[in-house]
């Protein structure tokens, strides 16, 4: 081979290994309801700025967006979550959408299905046939026969086994993968349950993962060392420091769907408490892109953004799509770097099992 020749080949082979290397990120969304068209948005910018992704695990609304970006189909998940309403997801609404108890349990529907013994205070089934509207067998298809080995995960709890589990489209047909993405955006107490019996006959019933893992963080970190991936973007539907609306007047249903937010806050601090603890913290300045590990790189809603729904599971339309927008242009915010936090995570790290203590953004 001629020297011109074997130079170019070289370089021809460099080339490839690099965008090959590139193309080997993950991407993780936690759970949020309605906020998730915020998710969306911002999943849209990072991947316009050009970052593909390997693998995308979700939680709850996190799930409901993951098949559509693995594929690029922004615009079909845009259309879905800046359309869809209360109608589109519950046959039975455990919350009043309208006037001045908008976001208030509905009293009389809850003591009815808790006297008659019904498992939650709400039924969304309807959601799950809006799924199959937006996420298609060919859609699907395209995720398992891709030749960059796509791979979405649905990050689930069994209620029985009080357990964490992680559903890959690698493991399950369409229509499993279907209700494995159902289960998880189904928050409990409000939402459907999700009954499937086991091998000795006996049912489990899961329900959306962010029970007890609101961000996926500790799965991205075992999938990125699996596929030899170097970054992790993590898109957390809340603010670094949230914090809820006082009550002013404590009922029954007030207090159950207050001790809900703070239940899911809590596991969502402790979630993220893992790349903290696990990671080296740089300034964005000086983390340059020769660092050695897996980059984390943790985006979280501004304030404004978070605050537009107290209900994450009241869906306004005009509101989801305004959050769209703010999503997609949070890259080109002046204050960023308020909303971003960037870890690096020794390959040899070992992953805790539980977490229990709360760090603030920038401590190591």
């Amino acid at each position: 081979m001629k020297p011109k020749t074997t130079i170019l080949a070289a370089l021809l082979l460099f080339a490839i290994a690099h965008f090959t290397h590139a193309q080997e990120r993950v991407l993780v969304i936690s759970g949020g309801g309605a906020r998730g068209a915020w998710g969306g948005g911002l999943a849209q910018a990072l991947y316009e700025s050009g970052r593909n992704y390997r693998a995308v695990i979700g939680t709850s609304t996190g799930s409901l967006l993951a098949p559509m970006i693995a594929i690029d189909s922004f615009a079909r998940l845009e259309e879905a979550y800046t359309s869809v309403t209360h109608k589109d997801i519950f046959n039975v609404r455990p919350f009043y959408t309208k006037g001045k108890k908008k976001g208030q349990v509905r009293g009389l529907n809850a003591f009815w299905r808790i006297i008659t013994g019904r498992k939650t205070l709400g039924e969304s089934k309807r959601l799950r046939k809006t799924i199959k509207t937006y996420f298609t067998e060919t859609d699907f298809n395209a995720i398992t026969r891709s030749p960059d080995s796509l791979e979405i995960i649905a990050t689930v709890v069994n209620l029985q086994a009080d357990s964490v589990e992680y559903k890959s489209s690698r493991d399950f047909g369409y229509e499993q993968m279907v209700n494995w993405v159902w289960a998880s955006a189904n928050q409990p107490v409000f939402m459907s349950l999700y009954k499937l019996k086991d091998e000795e006959g006996e049912k489990d019933y899961y329900a959306d993962g962010g029970v007890k893992e609101n961000v996926p963080i500790r799965k991205a970190i075992m999938t990125a060392r699996e596929i030899g991936a170097r970054e992790i973007d993590v898109i957390i539907h809340s603010t670094d420091q949230p914090s809820l609306d006082p009550m002013h007047k404590l009922r029954i249903l007030k207090l159950l769907a207050r001790t809900i937010d703070l239940f899911s806050t809590e596991v969502r601090e402790n979630d993220v408490d893992i790349a903290r603890l696990l990671g080296r913290v740089a300034g964005l300045e000086s983390l340059g892109e020769e660092a050695e590990g897996i980059r984390v790189n943790v985006y979280y809603m501004p304030p404004e953004d978070y605050n537009e729904f107290p209900n994450s599971l009241l869906f306004e339309k005009d509101k989801m799509a305004e959050l769209w927008a703010s999503g997609r242009n949070m890259l080109s915010r002046p204050d960023l770097d308020r909303y971003r936090a960037e870890y690096v995570i020794d390959q040899g790290s070992v992953i805790p099992v539980d977490m229990s203590i709360s760090l603030p953004i920038g401590s190591n």
